[in-house]
């Protein structure tokens, strides 16, 4: 990796530590250059403002989750022409855990980026969305085929309460009653079960 990559890295490092425990609004770019140990020129260079250095964090951790979504969603095979629901809802919320999760160092830094999606203003969740729509709708798709007699807004309103669900599951992992007991393999699996139970509960809404 050339310097120029390594320093763009150390950019999106220190914004991603520096939004996810500030927020957007209070996080400012003199902040990010200190803790990157670069000049404000090099910011506005990779990145050129503050939205685009945020939308450039959220990329980055979207784009290996979008891929892992996406490839699960397309090995789904559909049962009396209906795909099953704990199917689709197990390739929505696995590959996040498991990519976030996996970094020890980050998994907590990163669920309270995410976790701080839900308290930023409308137009900065409109940055993060953004960068997830190609994946939501393809799933909001399957959903609709599992589930036809649900709307496609009801569907959507019920992914939001999924994600938000993931985040708060995620931030608690190895604290006493938390639903993730450890960073092992065997504690996530159990973990993704019983997150793709109740999902599928609250999406049938029985």
């Amino acid at each position: 990796m050339g310097s120029a990559a390594v320093t763009k890295q150390r950019i999106l490092d220190a914004a991603e530590r520096a939004f996810g425990t500030y927020g957007f609004a209070q996080t400012t770019l003199r902040s990010v250059v200190k803790d990157a140990g670069v000049n404000l020129a090099l910011i506005n260079y990779h990145f050129g403002s503050k939205e685009e250095l945020y939308q450039a964090v959220v990329a980055r951790m979207a784009k290996p989750i979008i891929e892992a979504q996406l490839a699960a969603l397309n090995k789904i095979e559909p049962v009396a022409g209906k795909p099953p629901l704990e199917a689709v809802l197990d390739a929505y919320i696995r590959p996040g855990i498991n990519h976030l999760l996996h970094d020890k160092k980050l998994a907590l830094e990163r669920a309270q980026f995410f976790a701080r999606y839900f308290m930023e203003p409308i137009p900065v969740q409109k940055l993060t969305d953004r960068e997830f729509e190609e994946c939501d709708a393809p799933f909001l798709d399957m959903l609709q085929r599992a589930i036809p007699e649900q709307s496609r807004i009801q569907l959507a309103w019920k992914l939001d309460a999924i994600v938000l669900v993931l985040v708060r599951a995620m931030g608690q992992i190895g604290q006493p009653h938390a639903l993730i007991k450890s960073y092992s393999k065997a504690d996530i699996d159990a973990a993704v079960a019983e997150l793709v139970a109740f999902s599928t509960y609250g999406i049938k809404g029985e």
